[in-house]
């Protein structure tokens, strides 16, 4: 998983003291991480670039560092995400984005802005700044007060944020034809019809041969479990037939159309196979 634990209420993030001693290069994480750029590593008070000082190991579980940390020294993680379980701004992990002080440069313009001035964490020599004493942020610049030495390492971290509200459906605005083909042969949608027609997978038709004779054809594609409903609407297939038209799939394993001729017929037609077509029972 990218992240981990529970929805941060007051922006605490977990903390991992690890021991070195001169030796081992890799060290379990508390937390799986999806990319090393989730963690924030300090190693004697200095930030480590991720990708070059470390990286993550055993999908995820293990930080390897490219050189074994000193005995005595100290180094500890910060965890900059987590999992989340609700709906967020896509594109809002933790992202990093760095710059070189020249001695006179005081704003710099993030490619990454944050969504409120306290969603960064900028390190200049891996010291940590703090916000409004000796940056200010505001949009996607950030400004320093004084000019960070020239030479200097300006290291950004935007951190992840979740989105505030839940985008919602309005009422009435799925349709039928949104809908998956599948849920459509579950759900069903009536229609009634008194002229020829054809047919949609997983719709029921009430079929008013009142005036004149009607053609239902089946659809041209088909695929097993496929259903298509048939009612006589008005009780007169019996004096003006229904034709389902077989649209060059069989039906019941014969390849002639169906003449439905008896008054307040009601069946549906299932797809088998190509061999058997359409197979009809009643409803």
């Amino acid at each position: 998983m990218a992240y981990i634990g529970r929805d941060l209420t007051w922006g605490v993030f977990e903390k991992q003291v690890l021991t070195p001693d001169s030796s081992t290069t890799t060290f379990t994480l508390t937390y799986a991480a999806g990319s090393a750029n989730s963690l924030l590593v300090v190693y004697s008070g200095v930030i480590q670039e991720p990708g070059v000082a470390y990286s993550l190991s055993g999908g995820g579980s293990s930080i390897a560092f490219s050189e074994a940390p000193a005995t005595g020294a100290t180094l500890y993680i910060i965890y900059l995400g987590k999992q989340v379980s609700v709906p967020r701004t896509a594109g809002q992990e933790t992202t990093t984005q760095s710059f070189t002080g020249d001695g006179t440069t005081t704003s710099f313009t993030l490619t990454d802005p944050p969504v409120v001035p306290a969603g960064i964490m900028v390190f200049v020599d891996g010291i940590l700044q703090k916000l409004n004493t000796h940056f200010t942020s505001s949009g996607s610049t950030i400004v320093f007060s004084p000019a960070p030495d020239s030479g200097s390492e300006i290291d950004v971290y935007t951190l992840v944020k979740e989105k505030v509200s839940i985008d919602t459906v309005a009422d009435g605005s799925i349709t039928l034809a949104k809908l998956n083909a599948g849920i459509q042969k579950t759900v069903g949608q009536y229609y009634e019809i008194s002229a020829n027609t054809t047919a949609v997978a997983g719709r029921y038709y009430f079929v008013n041969t009142t005036s004149a004779a009607v053609t239902l054809t089946l659809p041209t594609a088909a695929t097993m479990g496929d259903t298509v409903r048939v009612i006589d609407g008005a009780g007169t297939f019996d004096t003006n037939n229904l034709t389902v038209a077989r649209n060059g799939h069989k039906i019941m394993g014969a390849t002639d159309n169906l003449i439905v001729n008896t008054e307040h017929a009601a069946f549906d037609l299932v797809y088998y196979n190509s061999t058997n077509g359409w197979k009809l029972f009643s409803i």
